[in-house]
């Protein structure tokens, strides 16, 4: 987790967080704004927390509170420094990890986090209804960003084949650089061959938020998360 999120959460979890309860009273008005109030007590994030939670995978809940609150964070600084309306959807929208995928298919989500000298990677297999279905978490022993995520892609052609999709549906890979396409090819040749029908994808600037909420905690995580 970087530095920054994980301040973050610390100064959250003491109740010390600079809001307008240390500043100045604003926010939504009705109350001082504490951070109890901020995160869970406030009549926008309450909608919110009960919109969002009926959705969450049981084994992703920890991971995605924190990118949760994080969130709420983002939008709340617009709303008082910029003077931004803070709406429940705005903020559901970055957290939300379903999609639907093309009939037929299934996709794979992969991203990596490099800082100084760790690399973490974090991926999302989900089935066509757009459900995840399978999760990784962890730091890698190579050194650089696109060798973790070509070795991330190899470990979601071994899930694919053991959950016995080949012949039933086909695979998507989505990655968030383009420099990965270049050493594809050359990386997982062999495992391409056993799959079957495959396509590469380069992800949008909002579709790969689940694989790397995933990669950012694996910076902090011992061995490899796997679920």
């Amino acid at each position: 987790m970087p530095p920054r999120v994980r301040n973050f959460l610390w100064v959250v979890s003491i109740d010390r967080l600079p809001t307008k309860d240390f500043l100045i009273r604003r926010g939504c008005y009705s109350e001082p704004e504490t951070a109890v109030h901020l995160f869970f007590h406030c009549k926008f994030i309450v909608g919110f927390w009960r919109k969002f939670l009926n959705g969450v995978v049981k084994s992703l809940w920890m991971i995605s509170v924190s990118a949760a609150c994080w969130s709420m964070r983002l939008v709340r600084n617009e709303l008082v420094f910029i003077r931004a309306l803070m709406w429940i959807r705005s903020v559901h929208e970055e957290l939300k990890v379903d999609e639907k995928i093309y009939l037929g298919w299934v996709k794979f989500n992969v991203c990596s986090v490099e800082i100084e000298d760790e690399v973490g990677c974090g991926g999302v297999l989900r089935d066509s209804d757009g459900m995840a279905r399978a999760l990784s978490s962890g730091l890698f022993a190579a050194k650089d960003s696109l060798t973790v995520e070509v070795g991330a892609i190899s470990l979601a052609l071994d899930v694919f084949l053991a959950m016995g999709w080949k012949g039933k549906c086909s695979l998507i890979i989505e990655v968030g650089s383009i420099e990965v396409f270049n050493w594809v090819e050359n990386k997982v040749e062999i495992r391409l061959s056993r799959i079957g029908n495959i396509s590469f994808l380069k992800a949008d600037k909002h579709g790969n938020k689940m694989a790397f909420v995933l990669a950012v905690s694996s910076l902090k995580r011992p061995g490899m998360f796997k679920a």
